[in-house]
């Protein structure tokens, strides 16, 4: 019974971690995509003028 315990504690850690990373990499491709409409606009305004 201990080893049922710790594989579903170890998996539970891995699921975890997983789930942090996949968050912390979404947020970083949003701010690249926020980053690139910003360029773009100025781009558009800079060709503009």
């Amino acid at each position: 019974m201990k080893n049922f315990e710790f594989l579903f504690a170890a998996y539970a850690v891995i699921w975890i971690l997983l789930g942090g990373y996949f968050f912390r990499l979404n947020n970083k491709l949003n701010q690249i995509s926020r980053r690139l409409d910003q360029l773009e606009v100025q781009k558009v305004d800079k060709s503009k003028n």
